[in-house]
């Protein structure tokens, strides 16, 4: 009795030894139609092939009956199978049957690729100054999906793989990639790629990262030459996460100006608070901005 697929004989018995035998068939792809013939040779008068894919019943092609030279008989049977996520790790079994006693149970495993059943990553806030750790996750692949990150090549961070296989013959593997993010990552698109030679195409799972920090700060000015009686514009320009709550605070000579108006706008990913100052000869000295969220201050 021989079980083969592809033209291949994958488990093969013969007299006296008649019984069971196990073998593994694959890999495949998902998808792909795989042909089971089973052959049961040189018996008389009369044999019977049966099939189950796990636990199930199938129905195969009806079986071929031969008479051959030496006055036996052979009997060819044929199994057809789309290969599907649920035939990973299942025996298909073909069993011959001769006078009403089983006297083979011949068996293939499928060994099938299959690509990450999903992927995630999963992106907590931060903040910057702070240790965090980023985390990719793609379970039920067969072979391992191979992860790299996209997005972060600038930063120093140090990567740990965790593969672990499942009871399905699958194997979940984790990529978590350490760094301390600054206020430059704010905003930054990240992502996570997954390869994987069962994928059509690569997986890739996308994030903003959210990095909170304090004011970055910056004191500009439009004039360069200063006379009496001018007015000059100092911008403090700055940059904050959370910026809601941000408050911003001049002083002069170290003293705070309490009697002064100034105007914020918003600019791209800044703002810029603008103090419009009347000169007179007393306004000469060192002018300071500084401003304050929740967690902590910067000045200029």
């Amino acid at each position: 009795v021989t079980l083969s697929v592809r033209e291949e004989q994958l488990v093969t018995v013969e007299q006296p030894e008649l019984g069971i035998e196990t073998g593994v068939a694959g890999p495949f792809k998902l998808g792909e139609e795989i042909e089971l013939v089973c052959e049961a040779l040189h018996f008389k008068p009369e044999a019977s092939i049966s099939w189950r894919v796990g636990e199930e019943q199938l129905d195969g092609q009806p079986g071929q009956l031969e008479d051959l030279d030496d006055g036996t008989r052979s009997l060819r049977s044929s199994l057809k199978l789309s290969m599907d996520r649920e035939h990973l790790g299942v025996s298909v079994i073909c069993s011959v049957t001769f006078d009403e006693e089983t006297v083979a149970d011949l068996s293939v495993e499928l060994d099938i690729e299959v690509p990450p059943a999903e992927l995630n990553l999963a992106v907590e806030e931060m903040v910057a100054g702070e240790e965090t750790v980023l985390e990719c996750l793609a379970p039920g692949a067969r072979p391992r999906a191979v992860l790299h990150w996209v997005g972060l090549d600038h930063v120093d961070s140090a990567e740990e793989i965790e593969e672990e296989e499942e009871e399905d013959g699958t194997f979940s593997v984790v990529s978590k990639l350490s760094f301390t993010p600054t206020s430059v990552e704010n905003l930054l698109e990240i992502s996570c790629v997954a390869e994987h030679p069962a994928a059509h195409q690569q997986l890739e799972q996308s994030r903003i990262l959210n990095v909170r920090y304090p004011p970055n700060v910056n004191l500009d000015w439009e004039n360069n030459t200063i006379v009496e009686g001018d007015t000059v514009e100092l911008r403090c320009i700055y940059s904050s996460n959370p910026f809601n709550g941000t408050i911003v605070t001049w002083y002069f000579e170290g003293d705070v100006l309490d009697e002064v108006e100034s105007i914020t706008e918003e600019e791209e990913e800044e703002s810029v608070d603008l103090l419009y100052l009347p000169v007179n000869r007393t306004s000469s000295g060192v002018y300071a901005c500084s401003a304050e969220n929740e967690l902590g201050s910067g000045e200029s």
